[in-house]
């Protein structure tokens, strides 16, 4: 794992439209794509479902890879995320919510490229917080049956495929593509799924493809494409690398390696970026995040004072960075102060300590543990902080004795504005 220089998160300016229907539910749906703080990663929301569930885009919510990628939590679920994903890892966009008004995202024209002009005009903004890619010691090897991935250290992301279908087009096919902004805005975007003519009949009687049509899905015979003309000679080499690219994306950040694809689908590339990340995990290159539901399994605050909504802990457990989305409907801006609410300064150095109790517990493997705050030693204060805002706690574990440790925080707005410093001391101890 790795911090390049003037490599930093991304998000949108402004929240974005797509419309259209699945692909394989024929459904209706809608898409907002909207700006995210840093480090929130890409969040699916059910917009149509009770209480708005949220379904982070992770390999560990992967449920099926049947002609698609599915994530799902709780009951909730969104389908055919590939393309968006894609879309997203392509042109860097670290940090994004996706409300969704069905189970299923829509198929558009078959490939990336109306996500891809949706979020240009959408226009894209640098945020504070740095990137960090994820870099390889050794090499890293998925086979299965005829298929194969194998990863290996580069500087840079490129993927190298084949693909031979034996019979008819696409035949034999080949493409090396260098996955950058640039190269996957012109050689990977606009290539279109596929499926053969032989296999429509099949994918319907198992209620999938409700939504093909000539519009977003190439349909090849034996010795043709039916319904359209070819945008690149190896369209569907260039495509199977697109999906490649939205499962990749569910490692949860960027990739820097050389990987050769071999006759892949999404079961073999969901099997890869699983290996890919518990490898990364192995050897604590890995960062941890953990949303609301895992901050209640970890501390015993509760509303209304739990500070820390979520939270990211480094690979090496000596630093995390938590967040705090601030709103004007907090209880104590009845008191502080009426007409004018500003965040109390005492709640700032408490939810740094929470952040802290949390880079502590998190690797515990005893549930029965407590972080006792004890010490605050200098704090300082440089600005008033009010609503709506997102406060980022940056926390980083300065010495470790037996129960007791010592760790410096740092409190910023979201524009990046340092709003207060300190050091605080905690024991460990048995609940």
């Amino acid at each position: 794992m790795s911090r390049e220089k003037n490599k930093f998160q991304r998000t949108l300016e402004k929240e974005v439209l797509i419309e259209g229907a699945g692909l394989h539910t024929g459904e209706k749906v809608s898409v907002n794509l909207q700006p995210a703080p840093e480090n929130t990663g890409i969040i699916f929301i059910r917009t149509d479902i009770e209480g708005r569930p949220e379904i982070p885009a992770s390999v560990e919510f992967v449920s099926s890879c049947r002609r698609g990628t599915t994530l799902s939590r709780e009951g909730a679920e969104v389908m055919t995320v590939e393309h968006l994903m894609a879309a997203l890892y392509g042109m860097e966009i670290d940090n994004l919510y996706v409300e969704v008004s069905a189970k299923e995202l829509p198929a558009c024209d078959g490939s990336s490229m109306v996500y891809v002009s949706r979020i240009m005009e959408a226009g894209i903004r640098q945020q504070n917080a740095e990137r960090i890619y994820f870099t390889l010691d050794s090499p890293v090897v998925y086979t299965e049956n005829d298929a194969a991935v194998i990863a290996i250290s580069s500087d840079s992301l490129s993927v190298n495929a084949v693909f031979d279908y034996k019979e008819g087009l696409p035949g034999g096919q080949y493409a090396s593509i260098a996955i950058t902004e640039e190269g996957f805005l012109n050689e990977l975007a606009g290539a279109r799924t596929f499926c053969f003519e032989k296999e429509i009949e099949h994918i319907k009687s198992q209620g999938l493809g409700l939504g093909g049509n000539k519009e977003n899905t190439l349909v090849i015979s034996e010795n043709s494409v039916k319904n359209a003309s070819l945008r690149f000679d190896n369209e569907c080499v260039r495509h199977k690398i697109l999906d490649f690219l939205g499962d990749l994306s569910l490692l949860g950040g960027q990739l820097r390696a050389r990987i050769f694809v071999i006759k892949t689908g999404h079961k073999s590339n969901i099997n890869f970026t699983k290996k890919l990340r518990k490898h990364l995990m192995d050897k604590n290159n890995l960062q941890k995040k953990i949303d609301s539901e895992g901050i209640l399994k970890i501390l015993p605050h509760r509303y209304p004072f739990l500070m820390v909504d979520t939270i990211t802990v480094g690979g090496d457990g000596k630093t995390a960075t938590g967040y705090k989305n601030i709103t004007s409907n907090e209880p104590f801006f009845k008191g502080h102060f009426p007409d004018m609410p500003v965040f109390p300064s005492s709640l700032i150095i408490e939810f740094m300590a929470q952040s802290s109790a949390v880079l502590f517990l998190s690797g515990k493997k005893n549930d029965d543990t407590l972080a006792y705050f004890m010490i605050i030693e200098d704090a300082e204060f440089f600005g008033k902080v009010v609503p709506p805002e997102t406060l980022r706690a940056e926390v980083e574990l300065v010495q470790m004795r037996g129960t007791r440790g010592k760790v410096r925080g740092t409190a910023y707005k979201e524009n990046g504005e340092m709003v207060a410093q300190s050091q605080f001391m905690f024991a460990i101890v048995e609940r």
